[in-house]
């Protein structure tokens, strides 16, 4: 539970890190690709913290 939880929250700071950065630049949609949903940069931003919090849990404690 503790682990989803971290998850969780690591995957909001990316998404609202990867926000700042798009607002910085003056994007609203990362792309085309996916319209409607803001772009391939919204569907994976998340993830930009969550992936590597996982690795480092997984190396820990596997």
């Amino acid at each position: 539970a503790c682990v989803g939880m971290l998850l969780s929250v690591t995957g909001f700071l990316g998404d609202i890190d990867m926000s700042g950065i798009k607002r910085d630049a003056g994007v609203k949609d990362g792309s085309q690709l996916l319209p409607g949903q803001g772009g391939m940069i919204d569907r994976v931003d998340s993830l930009t913290f969550t992936a590597p919090v996982f690795y480092y849990l997984v190396r820990m404690f596997a």
